[in-house]
């Protein structure tokens, strides 16, 4: 924790205009299908919608205190180490909670289904390393039960039936696709791409725990995998060369246009930045097209790590990106066309501007913090410079 000064900055950026540059950036070149939605001049806020219903921040009102109640309280010999996510597994109608473990020193995990009504481990299985990735529900193996798959460090993948814990498969390290296989990030189910009536597996694979601050590092991949089997549908190497921690997000503009990809380059100690592709290239193998819609800052060895948030910011009917970036910048992209909103770099702002280094590792959090219609961004970041 050398340069950490362990503080960490809570911000709230509150878009009361949204203000697109009168001579906008040079759009990337793409062939996306955009509808002709036309841009509001003045967008109202709808009776009955979120926006109609918020409670303006102000330093002024005191919010009242949030009333908890402790209805049960579950313990293990593993360390938590990813969200805990729910999922009907015992059919009481009481939703139960899916969670990864692990300890790093011990090189050991595993992944444990909790009961919604009263904490009591259901099942646990376990894993050669820790689960830190956040589990995702769909039908596996046939039977009633929503099944779970989760993956985390020394590539471990694991996809597990929902109703008793029995492994479903483990992604085999040992085949020949790639010479190297690293961490498994959260995914997202996909269409069935290998026609077997089983949706598949969106992933990506890549960042190296072992590797020391700033030495040189091997590509990252994203990846499909059958949901049924484990078995490896289509590999591609990242554009950039680049290691990755993101996990990758399907992005659907607008139900006219094309489904993306979204995914992330860099880490740490290694510049990168935010793309987009699609399902039909990743099959293929190859991203190379892929286009990079954030930039990295120049000389600045930072990517971008958290997943984007995904908000209709300018109001067109047309879902836009919102990131945060490793080396500190809040960036909003219009999804009609990738130009760049608005920006904004957290250095200039925390501490007056004095401090050289924010970094964030969080996804930006969407709300309406005003009384307009434009959904505002609440973003966590921490002063500091890894490592």
């Amino acid at each position: 924790m050398g340069q950490w000064q362990g503080i960490a900055i809570l911000m709230a950026i509150l878009m009361i205009l949204v203000i697109i540059p009168s001579t906008p950036p040079e759009e990337i070149e793409n062939s996306r299908f955009v509808p002709d939605i036309p841009i509001p001049s003045d967008p109202p806020c709808p009776p009955g919608s979120d926006c109609a219903e918020v409670h303006t921040c102000s330093n002024e009102q005191t919010p009242s205190p949030l009333e908890f109640e402790t209805n049960w309280t579950a313990t293990g010999s593993n360390r938590m180490m990813s969200s805990p996510h729910v999922v009907e597994l015992t059919g009481d109608g009481i939703l139960d909670i899916v969670v990864g473990t692990g300890i790093e020193e011990e090189v050991t995990g595993s992944i444990i289904a909790l009961d919604g009504s009263n904490g009591t481990l259901l099942w646990e299985i376990s894993a050669s390393g820790e689960m830190f990735a956040s589990a995702q529900f769909a039908h596996l193996d046939g039977d009633e039960t929503l099944d779970v798959i989760l993956g985390g460090r020394n590539h471990q993948l694991l996809a597990v039936s929902g109703s008793d814990g029995t492994l479903i498969w483990t992604f085999d390290s040992s085949n020949d696709e790639r010479e190297q296989w690293y961490q498994f990030y959260t995914g997202q189910f996909v269409d069935d791409q290998n026609q077997d009536g089983v949706l598949d597996w969106l992933t990506s694979n890549g960042g190296n725990p072992m590797a020391a601050p700033g030495s040189s590092r091997e590509n990252g991949y994203l990846m499909i995998i059958s949901g049924a089997t484990g078995e490896i549908l289509a590999v591609a190497d990242t554009p950039d060369g680049r290691e990755t921690y993101m996990s990758p997000l399907i992005y659907h503009p607008h139900p006219e246009m094309e489904l993306e990809v979204l995914f992330g380059t860099g880490g740490e100690t290694w510049d990168g930045g935010l793309w987009t592709t699609s399902i039909s290239e990743i099959m293929a193998g190859d991203i190379t097209e892929a286009n990079r819609i954030v930039n990295p800052i120049p000389n600045v060895a930072k990517g971008v790590v958290a997943p984007p948030s995904i908000a209709d910011m300018t109001l067109d009917g047309i879902q836009d990106i919102v990131v945060s970036t490793f080396d500190g910048r809040l960036v909003v992209i219009d999804g009609r066309n990738y130009t760049e909103i608005w920006s904004v770099d957290v250095k200039d702002y925390a501490q007056g501007g004095a401090i050289t280094d924010a970094e964030s590792w969080s996804s930006p959090a969407i709300g309406y913090f005003t009384d307009d219609a434009v959904p505002d961004v609440f973003a966590h970041y921490v002063i500091g410079a890894f490592p």
